[in-house]
Parts: C-alpha cells; structure tokens; sequence
C-alpha cells in the first residue's frame, strides 16, 4: 500500500519544502525535503492519521521515541518532532545507503550465502551494542539500510527505532498484519501473549532476515528451517536460523552473543591489505682512493687537542725578531766566516774573491776617514748576506702565520 499525500515544492510545516518522496510504511509516509532556514536536507517521516490518531499529542510522540531510541553508533535518531497542519511528523538525517528490502527484491531470490552471513553477522553485532532494554520492534528488512558495498567493510544502519512503541503492540501488530508480509518478522509473543516483548522479539526477527536471505522465501508457516527449501545450506546454518525463530520465546536462543559466535564459522573475513615493503636502502658507493673531498674538510673530534707549531721553533723565531742590528751583524759574521773580513783581521786584497775586487776597482772607492764607525763597516756583499738571513726570517714568518691558531 503505497501513500503519496504531496508533491515536489509541497511547503510541510511551514518551513520544510518537499524535493521527493522516499517511501512508506504502515504508520507513515517518508519525504526528502529541504529547510528554508539554513537549507539541510532531510528525511521527513509524517505519520497517517488513520494510525497515529489527533488524540496522541507531539510531546507525546517525541517522549515516546526519545525514551525508546537508544544513542548507538549504528542508529537513525530522530532530530526534531514537528506538525503540519494535524499531522504529526518526526525530523531524522538523511542517510544514504539502500534498504535490505530492495537488495532482496533485485536478487529475485536467494543472496549468496556468505553475503547473506555477512549482513547478518554485522547487523547481530549492532543489536548486541544496543542496551538490552531497548527493543526495536519492528525489525524488518525495510528497516535495515546498507551502506558500502558489500564486497567491501560495508555498514549496517537501523532506523524507526520505536516507533513500535508509539502503540500496543497489539494494535501495532495488527497495522502490520495489514501490509502483508512483514507481519511474519513479528515474533508470535507480541500477537497472541499480551504485546509483551523483550529483546528475544528483535532474535526472532533476526533469524527470520537471515532465513530470507539464505532462500529468497519467507517463512509463513511452520518452523523456519532453511534446508527445507534449499539443501545446499550447511546444517549447522540450518539449526541456527530454527533456534532463533523459536515460537516459544522460552525455547528461544536468547543470547545474541551465542547467536553471534555460531554465525561466525560462515562469516567471510576481508582481507586486510598487506602492508608495502619498506624500500631497501641503496648500497653505499665504494670510495675511490684517489678521489678528493672537495670542500669538506676533515672534523676533528672536539675532545683531541688540535695540532700546535712546534714550541722551539715560535721561540727561535721571536728571539731572532728581538735582536738589534749589531747582534744580526754579529750572527751573520758567524754564518758566513769564510767569506767576511772584519776591521780587526784585515785581508789582502789579493786574498779577497775576484768578484769582489773587480767591484772595487770599478766603484773606485776612496778610503774613509779612520774613525770608530768606520771600523766597524762591513762590505757589500756582508750586506747581502744580511738581506738574505732577513728574507729567510721573513719567509719563516709568512709559514707562520698560515698555520692554523
């Protein structure tokens, strides 16, 4: 039964405009529409007057589903409650995904079975997060959306979460008897024991998805056992699907967790992708010996001392440095013995070196008055041998000062 009450541009509440209609059930219609305010789109649920009758209050309505909804990852809570004229409707997010119904209605039949053991081993796991108090109700097909795809870590997403409880579940029971097959997702104990349900409710409608699932029929009568319609499915598969559509909530497997761990031998594990190798290091070039670090120059550790000039030779250099002109006179004389002449051991003149005499011929130097400074006067060529000490002085100091502090 499907029911359209607006169409696109249709104004609800005053403040929501409708962009599309997304489906209905038996309580209510569900619209996408858009805020004028700040523009979020949203899923509208509007519930029919023939269910949800005037008598019943919006506080009422927002206590009801506020108290009975549990705040779990995994579950649709609803935003906000609103009215549109005497309608009263519930604001929740929208979320993509598409229902188990309709992955069921493209199947025209059985889903492969560890698809089928996925979506039920992550919809178990949901239900078992879910405080035990908390019981949906009208756990349905329609009422399970998937998001991902299922080759891959999908997820499970539960919505209308107590909105059974808007009712007895008596009167609820006989709204969905009305809509055909979904009735059979109802355990029996909310029927024919008073509407008094717990959480064994949610188990029989688990294991009666998982029978769909396993053989594209849902069980109408009789005890739900899938290898009664298809003998491929293993046995213990089998057991599992009949201990949790027990009739009898008191012969019901009750533990959602034993129901979780017999699932899971039929449960596909993903692969988990291996982790890249770590890139080998490249292997160290071998060093040519005769190659030449350029601009790198060798650290020494800062603990060794580093390489000081000679203590003596700085000391023989200074000294010299220090020495007045008749000292370096004197010291040259030594050096070069062989060849000076002084005023105290005069030479012949035959006795001094041919160059030198033919200097002196040449030059035609006259006598200089005998005085003390006379004396001491040394030759042009003792002057030489001055100057060449004062160049090797002067070359040791330059080899000095390069060397490092």
């Amino acid at each position: 039964m499907i029911t359209r009450s607006y169409s696109p541009g249709d104004i609800l509440a005053q403040r929501y405009e409708v962009l599309s209609y997304i489906g209905s059930g038996g309580l209510a219609e569900v619209y996408r529409v858009k805020d004028s305010q700040d523009g979020s789109v949203l899923a509208l649920k509007l519930f029919l007057e023939r269910t949800i009758p005037q008598s019943i209050e919006l506080e009422r309505i927002e206590q009801v589903l506020r108290a009975a909804t549990p705040r779990c990852e995994g579950v649709v809570t609803p935003l906000a409650f609103v009215q549109h004229e005497t309608r009263k409707a519930v604001l929740m997010p929208l979320v993509s995904g598409q229902g188990l119904d309709r992955l069921l209605a493209q199947a025209q039949g059985a889903l492969p079975l560890e698809q089928a053991a996925a979506i039920c081993d992550r919809l178990a796991r949901l239900l078992w997060n879910i405080p035990p108090d908390k019981v949906h109700g009208d756990l349905k097909p329609g009422n399970v959306l998937l998001r991902g795809e299922l080759d891959d870590d999908f997820e499970i997403l539960l919505s209308d979460f107590g909105t059974s409880h808007l009712l007895p579940f008596s009167r609820f029971a006989s709204i969905q008897l009305g809509l055909g097959d979904v009735y059979h997702f109802m355990a029996p104990e909310a029927v024919s024991f008073g509407g008094n349900v717990d959480r064994r409710a949610d188990i029989y409608a688990l294991g009666m998805i998982l029978m769909q699932m396993l053989t594209g029929q849902i069980n109408r009568r009789g005890p739900a056992r899938p290898r009664q319609v298809s003998g491929d499915i293993p046995e213990d598969l089998d057991e599992l699907v009949a201990a949790a559509c027990e009739p009898d909530p008191a012969k019901r497997l009750a533990d959602l967790s034993l129901f979780w761990t017999l699932l899971q031998p039929f449960v596909p594990r993903i692969a988990e992708p291996e982790p890249e190798p770590e890139p080998e290091p490249e292997p160290e070039q071998p060093k040519r010996e005769d190659s030449i670090d350029m601009f790198v120059p060798e650290q020494q550790p800062a603990d060794q001392d580093q390489q000081q000039p000679p203590a003596d030779a700085n000391t023989a250099t200074r000294s010299f440095l220090d020495r007045t002109g008749d000292e370096v006179h004197q010291e040259a004389r030594e050096l070069f013995g062989e060849f000076l002449t002084s005023s105290d051991t005069p030479q012949a003149a035959d006795e001094l070196p041919t160059d030198v005499q033919d200097v002196e011929k040449q030059t035609q130097l006259e006598p200089a008055a005998p005085d003390s400074a006379a004396k001491k006067r040394a030759p042009r060529w003792a002057i030489w041998a001055v100057l060449i000490v004062a160049l090797a002085v002067c070359a040791a100091i330059i080899a000095l000062s390069m060397m490092p502090d």
